[in-house]
């Protein structure tokens, strides 16, 4: 539900300081693969999803750390609209898992190797 609602209230706006985009054309034309990504601020992931989702129309599944937001927030938002790949705390595997299940069924895994560092 998020993509819908953000292709067309959220993406005219993040398109619009968009200028150029460098190294899209190495991305695979079909097929599952991951998004390597430099961290620098909250707003990457939509910055990243607007050239994708462009090309592809498809989801950017991002692995994410889990925030303060509660159960019903990371359900909700995060989980099934956004689609991101929350890691547990305890068992951090669980989220590489997740990411290789959607990789095999042919969808696109976004993450952020240097990250924040997670304070749980």
């Amino acid at each position: 539900m998020a993509y819908p609602i953000s292709r067309y209230l959220i993406l005219p706006f993040i398109r619009r300081p968009i200028t150029s985009v460098k190294g899209l054309e190495n991305i695979p034309s079909k097929g599952p693969f991951i998004i390597a990504a430099n961290h620098i601020s909250q707003t990457d992931p939509f910055f990243i999803f607007a050239p994708i989702f462009d090309k592809y129309h498809s989801k950017v599944h991002f692995i994410a750390r889990r925030g303060n937001y509660g159960q019903a927030f990371e359900k909700l938002i995060a989980t099934r609209w956004a689609g991101c790949i929350l890691i547990n705390p305890w068992r951090p595997s669980e989220c590489l898992d997740r990411a290789l299940e959607l990789l095999n069924k042919g969808q696109i895994v976004g993450i952020f190797p240097e990250g924040e560092s997670a304070s749980w």
